[in-house]
């Protein structure tokens, strides 16, 4: 399933229920892959990975960058669409490798001899996918009911907004698909983050909504998504209804706790809040806006050593963020404050 989730700011306690820029993007900036031994020629792989039942990113899978040998080179994890990049990599050979569970393991070989190789697109097939003799591929019933021109406007549409950051085109490419088969709730849904993105909310609510009619309220990613709008509009009560019915059809959700979490917080539930944000920093750990969620709940219980913590733990995964630096000063605000003994440290940073 798509997710991006809101970026979770620091700017004011409630920056965390504001959009800046998905559900307005959140930073399209991937982390510069650390520790890789750069050589006079270096180049970039970047890619996205999606499930290939449903066109769906997959987000926080593991990507591992390996020589032919077997030997790791660096590793990353699947953000902001699916995507995934590894910077600076010496020009060579490599294989990039996903063992994720229920899925058929991935290994595709990548050549960057000559250059940079963009925008692969690696698909996670289910173990138990309906099996295809051509060219020996696994495809879901699901899969083989889209039109091929359909799925190819709705792949294309996906890298123009998302690869080359064109929401425009990608919102014509994701209209294009729904003419070629109208009940591709999946392209609505998705036509509905674009829309939110770009901050046109009746519009995103909209195709979110037909998202959840055509999939008779089964695809669960579109309960989420209106329960980010709804926070955006401030309507609490009805976003918390909104990802608690969503979270009936898939309690294992992390999107659907940290949408959760961020109603709680704005119904002053701080308790409940961190509980549900708990929830989804337990299931993705190295996913950074948790612990900028988990932030602005520890600035409303004054939990200043806790706070350091979430800031410590997203620079570390988000060294070069949107909200790095502002997250950076505010660590060092508190931790000077702390040092000082002053701890009437301001509830807005």
């Amino acid at each position: 399933m798509r997710w991006r989730i809101p970026r979770v700011g620091l700017t004011a306690l409630w920056a965390l229920l504001s959009l800046a820029g998905p559900v307005v993007a959140q930073s399209q900036q991937q982390p510069t892959t650390p520790n890789l031994p750069i050589g006079p020629r270096t180049a970039t792989i970047q890619g996205f990975v999606r499930y290939q039942d449903t066109e769906a990113p997959a987000d926080m899978v593991k990507v591992e960058l390996r020589r032919f040998t077997g030997e790791l080179v660096a590793v990353d994890y699947t953000r902001n669409a699916g995507g995934f990049r590894f910077n600076e990599i010496p020009q060579g050979n490599y294989i990039l490798v996903i063992q994720q569970e229920g899925y058929l393991a991935v290994r595709e070989a990548v050549d960057i001899s000559l250059g940079p190789r963009m925008g692969l697109t690696l698909y996670l097939r289910r173990e138990d996918a309906l099996p295809v003799k051509s060219q020996g591929e696994a495809v879901s019933v699901r899969e083989l009911s889209i039109p091929s021109r359909a799925r190819n406007a709705f792949r294309r549409g996906l890298d123009l907004a998302y690869r080359e950051q064109n929401f425009a085109g990608g919102l014509k490419q994701l209209e294009r698909a729904i003419r070629e088969l109208p009940g591709y709730y999946e392209a609505h849904y998705e036509k509905g983050m674009l829309h939110l993105q770009m901050g046109d909310l009746p519009q995103a609510e909209l195709a979110l909504r037909r998202a959840l009619e055509l999939s008779e309220n089964r695809y669960t990613p579109a309960w989420f998504g209106l329960a980010a709008l709804h926070c955006l509009r401030k309507q609490f009560a009805e976003a918390e209804q909104l990802a608690r019915k969503g979270l009936e059809s898939d309690p294992d959700s992390w999107q659907g706790q940290f949408e959760l979490g961020r109603a709680l917080l704005g119904l002053d539930r701080t308790a409940d809040a961190e509980a549900a944000v708990r929830a989804a920093q337990q299931a993705k750990p190295d996913y950074a806006p948790v612990y900028l969620l988990l932030a602005n709940i520890h600035i409303r219980k004054k939990d200043y050593p806790a706070l350091l913590s979430d800031l410590d733990q997203y620079l570390k995964l988000e060294p070069n963020g949107r909200d790095s630096e502002q997250a950076r000063k505010l660590r060092q605000r508190v931790q000077d404050a702390l040092a000082n003994q002053n701890h009437t440290i301001p509830d807005k940073p």
